[in-house]
């Protein structure tokens, strides 16, 4: 079932902005810290997305990828505005 209040653009961009541990958790959280790793250690990230045929696998890597799009899209802050 898809929840859209989950995927909103300002939930996007709190996980930008604001610090994840304070967040609940998130796909956004997952995809903001595997960018955030590549860029402070400059080594591959990986993400494991796993689970029950149905579950919303392919759904969650594509909104994974959105994100990590998103954030690489830009060198500096401005796509959060």
């Amino acid at each position: 079932r898809w929840i859209p209040e989950l995927y909103t653009e300002d939930n996007r961009k709190e996980y930008l902005v604001f610090d994840r541990s304070k967040l609940a958790p998130h796909v956004y959280s997952t995809s903001s810290s595997a960018y955030s790793g590549l860029q402070e250690s400059s080594q591959d990230q990986a993400i494991l997305v796993s689970g029950e045929s149905g579950a919303g696998k392919t759904e969650t890597v594509k909104i994974l990828m959105a994100h990590l799009a998103l954030m690489a899209s830009s060198d500096d802050a401005s796509h959060i505005e």
